[in-house]
């Protein structure tokens, strides 16, 4: 008898090791050995009685007995009638079963919940990946702007060809070209170009004036002639004509 006892407890064991963890943790947290040990005092059953009760619900939860079998077990090992095997039945789903069914649904909910919570938490940090990743958005050059593709190929047919320009960026070049040694001295002149000489500085900003010759007019040298001399004044003799004679007063002949 012991060693049928001993290999059930074993496959017991085994049993157990091939549940589900949810399972397990729904069977261990409820205290369902202390509900048989108290019918010892509600149904007066024997202690061997409660060992019988013990083992076939522990066969029964591990699934190496079905629950149509363990009605039969329970009248057979036990030695009771049908209708006490029923109403222990009936007890032992009221106060076991069903409790370590709803630890069972609690556990899987909690679960749920936490998978939720990690998928939320990943598409949260695989959102901000992607955001940062992002790649920077093309810009269109300013000299395409204008010039569209239909009338690029208009000015092709007619034989005018659209270059585009190379933006070049003369300081980086210079300064990626440049030796380790000259590369530190290029950037100290363009963070602190050197300072221009006073005078020189006078000269590249001061305005330039052109000479030239003002010439001043007044009624003098209006007067004068391109050689520096007065213009002589013309004197216009007025015929005088018969009509202006006073005949009274001619001069006797």
């Amino acid at each position: 008898m012991a060693d049928i006892v001993d290999l059930l407890q074993i496959k017991i064991e085994k049993a157990k090791g091939e549940l589900p963890e949810e399972t397990l943790n729904a069977i261990s947290a409820v205290d369902w050995k202390a509900v048989i040990l108290e019918m010892r005092t509600s149904k007066g059953y024997n202690f061997e009685q409660l060992g019988d009760l013990e083992l076939e619900t522990e066969l029964l939860l591990c699934g190496l007995l079905s629950p149509a079998d363990y009605l039969k077990e329970l009248e057979k090992r036990m030695r009771i009638s049908k209708v006490e095997a029923n109403e222990l039945v009936n007890d032992m789903n009221r106060m076991v079963f069903m409790k370590i069914k709803e630890e069972l649904i609690k556990n899987s909910e909690r679960k749920k919940i936490f998978a939720q919570s990690a998928h939320r938490e990943n598409s949260q940090l695989n959102t901000t990946k992607d955001k940062i990743s992002a790649p920077t958005p093309a810009i269109t050059p300013t000299w395409e702007v204008g010039i569209n593709k239909k009338d690029a190929d208009v000015l092709q047919s007619a034989g005018i060809e659209m270059v585009k320009p190379s933006v070049v960026n003369i300081e980086e070049n210079v300064i990626a070209d440049a030796v380790p040694e000259a590369r530190e001295e290029i950037l100290k002149k363009v963070e602190r170009p050197e300072t221009i000489h006073p005078m020189l500085q006078q000269k590249i900003l001061g305005s330039v004036q052109t000479p030239t010759v003002k010439t001043e007019y007044t009624f003098q040298n209006i007067s004068k002639n391109s050689d520096g001399l007065e213009k002589p004044e013309t004197q216009t003799e007025t015929k005088k004509s018969g009509y202006d004679v006073d005949p009274y007063r001619l001069p006797p002949e």
